[in-house]
């Protein structure tokens, strides 16, 4: 079973095996990509607010970058 593949549990269950792979490389790499999904998720709850009108534009834009 490909990486791409597995649950998060199996992740975390290979991750914990005496295993090379995954090791810090991939446990890095879901890191990442979790903190770019919650990122995400912070834009796509500011974006509209008059509160944050200004910082809109810029908000926007990072959030092109991330996906």
């Amino acid at each position: 079973m490909s990486m791409n593949d597995m649950s998060l549990k199996d992740f975390a269950k290979e991750l914990a095996a005496k295993t090379s792979v995954p090791g810090g490389g991939g446990a890095t790499a879901l890191a990442a990509a979790l903190g770019a999904g919650l990122g995400s998720m912070v834009g796509v709850f500011t974006v509209g607010k008059a509160k944050y009108a200004a910082a809109e534009p810029d908000i926007l834009k990072l959030m092109e970058k991330i996906f």
